[in-house]
């Protein structure tokens, strides 16, 4: 192995981990008195504010492109980072932090649909493959069999519908990430998507959509207590690395393989909630958990190699296709020989001696008369 590909390989497998941290650190909170919406709102703006020396130094003299890309910006923030972020949290308040993850990471799936409904395209057999383990999976991890025996009580439904939309949010993240016309920095978006996300969710929380409940009181990390302060720390300081550390070792690995290294956040994530919350799973959620991950393996080898697509090489399981605009087929002019630059002499009707070449008028004269004489 090379240096480079190691250096990538501790980087990519240190942003899983810190990926995976924050989750189990919100649920701490929860039991200290916080809330969803408050997390939430804590998060994004501390992680903007850490951002803002970074990506004020990124968008000098780019500001251009913020203003023609702004409704992606937007996009990016509100589907990004909010919708990521709110729906994250509320999962993990009323599901296991493995479950909530595992959820989340049913993303892929959902792209290969959107794009097949959008594109016309038929996905490949080993992206079939792979959707149909993962769909056996994610009905393995939600335990159907426990819910038809104890009733509804036994999973909570709306932990479910936002686990699922955590993955919608998630994919149009994939998605927007995936347009290259847009030449804003990595770092700089990233710190305009928080700063948007922050925004976003006030509306939430003084509507009431997502509660906002806050105290003073220590958060239990295991065996001991951290201060509130301390744990919201934990989880801004954590999320500012994961993407910085993500794209430090996509850069020197590769999109490929690091997309592979990203579905290690789910190992750590199971082992941070074994740790810290003393959560575990039951043995067929270990298996559909394990079958979630290997349906997306095989969803990430169905990609279809056909052409230089940007989109299809940040896309799984599918190949956009091409439109191309019709046009007629058009004779090619004939080239001009030798022959055709002597045109001859077109004769007018005004005066038959008067004769036009090349445009031009000129006046000819009749050779003169040759008499015959009998011999």
């Amino acid at each position: 192995m090379q240096p480079k590909f190691l250096v990538g390989l501790v980087f990519a497998l240190a942003s899983s981990f810190a990926f995976a941290l924050p989750g189990p650190v919100g649920k701490a909170l929860y039991g200290s008195g916080w809330s969803p919406g408050s997390v939430t709102l804590v998060r994004l703006t501390g992680c903007a504010l850490v951002l803002l020396v970074p990506t004020l130094i990124q968008l000098r003299g780019k500001w251009g492109e913020v203003r023609a890309h702004w409704r992606l910006v937007v996009a990016f923030g509100l589907f990004s980072m909010t919708g990521v972020q709110a729906t994250y949290f509320v999962a993990v308040e009323r599901l296991n932090v493995t479950v909530a993850i595992l959820l989340e990471m049913t993303a892929p799936m959902m792209i290969v649909f959107w794009l097949w409904a959008r594109t016309k395209a038929r996905p490949s057999g080993l992206t079939f493959f792979g959707l149909a383990i993962s769909m056996i999976g994610l009905v393995a991890v939600l335990d159907v069999g426990a819910v038809i025996r104890e009733g509804s009580d036994a999973l909570d439904a709306l932990g479910v519908i936002m686990g699922l939309a955590s993955a919608v949010c998630l994919a149009v993240y994939f998605l927007l990430s995936a347009n290259d016309s847009v030449k804003i920095p990595s770092t700089a978006l990233t710190g305009l998507g928080f700063a948007v996300g922050a925004i976003g969710t006030v509306p939430f929380v003084v509507l009431g959509l997502l509660p906002w409940k806050a105290t003073t009181d220590a958060a239990a990390l295991g065996q001991w207590n951290a201060p509130w302060f301390l744990a919201h720390a934990i989880i801004i300081v954590f999320t500012v690395a994961a993407y910085v550390l993500g794209v430090v070792g996509l850069r020197l690995m590769g999109a490929g393989v690091g997309s592979f290294v990203n579905l290690t956040e789910v190992l750590f994530a199971a082992l941070v909630a074994w740790w810290l919350l003393g959560e575990t799973l039951a043995v067929v959620q270990f298996v559909g958990g394990a079958a979630i991950l290997a349906g997306v393996v095989f969803i990430k080898l169905g990609e279809r190699p056909r052409g230089p697509s940007a989109l299809a090489k940040k896309m799984p399981g599918i190949e956009p296709r091409r439109r191309v605009k019709w046009r007629p087929k058009l004779k090619k002019p004939r080239k001009k020989t030798a022959k055709d630059q002597t045109t001859k002499p077109r004769t007018t009707g005004a005066d038959p001696r008067k004769t036009t070449r090349a445009g031009a008028s000129v006046e000819t004269k009749r050779p003169p008369r040759r008499e015959v004489t009998p011999r």
